[in-house]
């Protein structure tokens, strides 16, 4: 999985840099930790002028698995631990595909929580 980034251009200018398509992950696998790559960009160009990052956002997804044993497997929506370890930006973001929920949150936690229909407004 890749993290997108946003922030500021040597000009000044706000730049959205949306990352490559994320490797795939095995839901049912224990531990379920999927690697990122923070701002590997899709369009390279776009960050060839960024000077400072501002955030970061990446997607839980909304998908499920039957695993073993009729378990079923289904991804979180919040942010992970991992994500909490790895926020390092003032603003971080995880969109939650299955419940429609935003998340920004910091080291500490959840800071605060939006529906996605409100986000993209």
């Amino acid at each position: 999985m890749t993290k997108s980034i946003w922030g500021l251009t040597t000009k000044g200018e706000y730049v959205v840099i949306p990352a490559k398509t994320g490797q795939k992950a095995d839901v049912c696998k224990v531990g379920g930790i999927v690697g990122l790559a923070i701002g590997d960009a899709a369009d390279p160009r776009l960050d060839a002028n960024l000077q400072t990052i501002l955030g970061e956002w990446h997607i839980h997804p909304r998908g499920s698995k039957m695993c073993n044993h009729n378990s079923l497997g289904i991804w979180a929506q919040p942010p992970s631990q991992m994500d909490l370890d790895n926020a390092d930006d003032d603003v971080n973001i995880v969109i939650g595909a299955r419940d429609g929920i935003v998340y920004y949150y910091d080291k500490n936690g959840v800071t605060k929580t939006i529906p996605y229909t409100e986000f993209i407004q």
